[in-house]
């Protein structure tokens, strides 16, 4: 079971952005730009450090961190998930290692799903809009053709739709082909399907939170999880149980220190490590946007669509406790970024409290 979790939570090695091509003279690179050229250079020589330095967790967590992040080829695809396994082999128990893995993995499995239910629905589109009642979705990988501008003209190439992402959740046989009449039972089939799946990943939550548990980052996940499955009550639950936690926490520093580390031992240029060693995505920004924006403030109009006032106002509160968690997590060094995100989501806190403030007076004055 533990070997199955550990898997799960390295999943998100697999999406890593794919490398630019075309980079021939340096000199016209930015600098970030030749700072990602030269990391990939070197990336066979930074599995050479995997053997030289088995048991040095912070050698390995870099490593880990730095081939999920500039790692494109298949080859270094399952070196991502090797090389997890390799982190928590040393350290069960290492939060840095839990923080990143499982809120990547996280985030990437809630983003597949999305992904997935947008093709079926725009397959559906684009049969509705030929006047067909019927679609049919191939075990194999469809081509399409698709407009590319190259050399200043639009020329047409294959590419691939990916049938086969969808063949498994709307197939019921060994048939080759799935023919959908029904669209709107196909979208609710996929739909549920797609959540059995999110669901276990809430036993992995679970587990992270236990080696943490005065960390808000794994019920800002759960809440995640929870909204996306449209379980908005639950999602709010485990906001309340995130504004009690102590901390927000996804470990950037110690990630940060670790890749610094790698850098260091391979001799990478030091004018370029700030480009590697400071990449940094806020946390702070994907709860703005996928738990305040697709979650929490929905919840809100809908409580005052219904009268609920109290339940607006304490909405409003949790929002202003998010904000001062989000301010506060640590950081190796000053930022403008949690500030920013932390003052936007006071002020939107702030004005959601002053209009259900102005609602009640406006009623009691009647």
């Amino acid at each position: 079971m533990k070997e199955i979790l550990v898997i799960l939570i390295m999943c998100l090695g697999l999406t890593n952005k794919a490398v630019a091509t075309g980079l021939t003279d340096v000199n016209t690179l930015k600098p970030w730009d030749e700072a990602e050229k030269k990391l990939r250079e070197l990336l066979q020589e930074l599995e050479t450090l995997e053997e030289r330095y088995p048991n040095n967790m912070e050698i390995q967590l870099g490593l880990a961190v730095l081939y999920a992040r500039y790692a494109a080829s298949e080859h270094f695809a399952t070196k991502v998930e090797e090389q997890w396994k390799r982190v928590l082999r040393i350290d069960p128990n290492n939060r840095p290692a839990w923080a990143t893995s499982v809120k990547r993995a996280i985030q990437f499995h809630t983003a597949r799903r999305e992904a997935i239910i947008k093709q079926l629905e725009r397959r559906i589109e684009s049969a509705q809009k030929r006047g067909s009642q019927q679609l049919a979705i191939s075990r194999k990988i469809s081509y399409a053709q698709t407009l590319i501008r190259k050399d200043d003209s639009l020329t047409k190439v294959p590419s691939q739709e990916h049938e086969f992402e969808l063949f498994p959740y709307l197939s019921k046989g060994n048939e080759e082909v799935v023919v959908i009449s029904d669209f709107d039972a196909a979208l609710r089939q996929l739909k549920e399907q797609l959540d059995k799946e999110l669901d276990s990943m809430f036993g992995i939550l679970n587990q992270a939170e236990k080696l943490d548990r005065d960390n808000a980052l794994y019920n800002y996940l759960k809440a995640h999880l929870y909204f996306t499955l449209d379980q908005s009550e639950s999602g709010l639950r485990e906001i309340r149980n995130a504004t009690q936690k102590k901390y927000l926490n996804t470990y950037f520093t110690e990630t940060r220190h670790g890749v610094s580390i790698v850098l260091q031992v391979v001799n990478f240029p030091n004018n370029l490590r700030c480009h590697i060693e400071d990449v940094y995505s806020p946390f702070g920004d994907f709860i703005r946007c996928a738990i305040c924006e697709k979650g929490l403030e929905p919840l809100s109009r809908k409580h005052g669509e219904q009268g609920n006032n109290e339940s607006v106002i304490e909405i409003s509160e949790l929002m202003l406790k998010i904000a001062k968690q989000i301010s506060e997590e640590p950081l190796p060094y000053p930022s403008f970024i949690n500030p920013g995100l932390s003052q936007e989501l006071e002020k939107r806190a702030q004005e959601f409290k002053k209009e259900i403030s102005q609602k009640i007076k406006n009623k009691t004055e009647k």
